[in-house]
């Protein structure tokens, strides 16, 4: 039996014997054609890759302190629970050492649950609970592995695995003990100088740890400093919300407390965790604001606008309660004129506006007004001090008034000059009178 087949635009008499062979030979050719024609695609499950030496350029510029930071936050979000149902840990250990001019050594241990899935030690960015959550700080799913990608070597212990990383390799261990590690450990080789080593330190204890938690730096119990005073406050927070059937972090207006510490340097804390210094803004205490704050991936940059609404809301509350975070030697500090827009309550504004400028009147064009205003003992709240807005409300409610609505219509005694003394000329002999 013979059989005709097509190869190309002839055709060719083969037994049937080998025919089969001759249709493998042809679809062999077919595919090395359209390999040699096409291109050829490779499907994998990620459509990103990460280079680890371009993300320790990114992240090398972060101070040292910061990746420190960022382990202890981890365990302070798990501490305040963000997963129903998830082991709590009862304690934070961190340990920094450094030994002459060779890299730190940095390891945070804690007893909560662990690691649920191990990759997500070095997967970058990926979804997690504590976006849904406004009470804890994690959002970026991006911490230990910026300490990672800067580290020269790092280990990590959850449950019954161990993932390290060195040269750029990672290698992970399952053991068959499910509990082989309670919690989880971080250990961490950072080139660190002597004064970031110091920073870093100092920083991990200025931490504010929440109520409850063990907190200890190279064998210290760290303290929960006593508040001066807390409020509850509206302010915006970025929580996960859908919106037109998209996932995004969004700022949602929430009520949350304000913890206020008198500090040497005023710091703006988020959930415990130091943020940026406030010293620019020459407001002189510390605010730990307990819920996320609208800030950089870096975690060092608030917008000024929070921030004056920060103070100014702080301020307002903590006057109606009856505590003045302000004084006279508030005149004229950055924060003021900016936070002032923010204070609403008329009965807060007034104790704010008396307390750091008593006895003064608003600058007005009537020059001869202004004047008088301080001859009686007045100080002139000069342009610029204040915005429009606040103006209008501290006139409109009698809180303060411009020199010309008080001294306007004042007019000036007037001063009658002295006439010259009628003098009497006479003759000194016979006393006649010359005039």
């Amino acid at each position: 039996m013979e059989e005709r087949v097509n190869v190309g635009a002839g055709k060719v008499r083969v037994g049937a014997g080998v025919t089969l062979l001759l249709n493998i030979v042809l679809v062999e050719g077919i595919i090395k054609e359209e390999i040699m024609t096409k291109k050829v695609v490779s499907r994998i499950k990620s459509a990103f890759e990460v280079d680890i030496k371009g993300l320790k350029e990114l992240f090398g510029s972060v101070p040292a302190w910061r990746h420190a930071v960022e382990l202890v936050t981890n365990v302070f979000d798990e501490f305040l629970g963000y997963v129903e149902g998830a082991v709590t840990p009862t304690s934070c250990i961190v340990e920094l050492t450094k030994d002459g001019n060779r890299p730190a050594q940095l390891k945070v241990q804690d007893d909560g649950g662990g690691f649920k899935d191990p990759t997500d030690i070095y997967t970058l960015f990926r979804t997690t609970e504590k976006r849904n959550d406004p009470t804890v700080a994690g959002r970026f799913n991006a911490g230990e592995k910026q300490l990672i990608a800067v580290s020269k070597e790092a280990v990590i212990k959850t449950r019954n695995y161990t993932v390290s990383f060195k040269d750029g390799v990672r290698n992970t261990i399952k053991h068959k003990d499910p509990n082989y590690h309670q919690g989880t450990t971080v250990e961490a080789v950072l080139p660190m100088v002597k004064g970031d080593f110091e920073t870093a330190v100092e920083m991990l204890r200025n931490v504010i740890p929440p109520e409850g938690i063990n907190y200890v730096v190279n064998n210290e119990i760290i303290p929960r400093p006593q508040s001066k005073h807390g409020v509850e406050v509206t302010m915006p927070t970025p929580v996960l919300q859908e919106i037109d059937g998209i996932n995004a972090m969004k700022n949602l207006q929430r009520k949350t407390k304000v913890e206020i510490f008198e500090a040497e340097t005023p710091w703006l804390y988020e959930l415990g965790i130091p943020v940026m210094t406030l010293e620019d803004t020459q407001f002189k205490y510390s605010l730990n604001v307990h819920q996320k704050i609208p800030l950089s991936m870096s975690r060092d940059l608030v917008a000024r606008n929070y921030i004056m609404k920060l103070i100014g809301l702080v301020n307002e509350a903590s006057a109606l309660d009856g505590v003045m975070l302000v004084d006279e030697e508030d005149q004229g500090a950055n924060f003021e004129k900016e936070s002032m827009s923010y204070i609403k309550d008329v009965t807060a504004l007034s104790k704010i506006h008396n307390t750091v400028r008593p006895n003064s009147m608003l600058y007005s064009s009537n020059t001869s007004a202004n004047i008088q205003a301080q001859m009686d003992g007045n100080d002139i709240v000069q342009r610029g001090t204040y915005d429009q807005a606040t103006l209008k409300r501290l006139t409109d409610n009698n809180i303060a008034q411009s020199t010309n609505v008080a001294y306007g219509n004042f007019v000036p005694p007037q001063i009658t000059p002295q006439s010259e003394p009628n003098i009497v000329q006479s003759c000194p002999k016979c006393g006649f009178r010359l005039n």
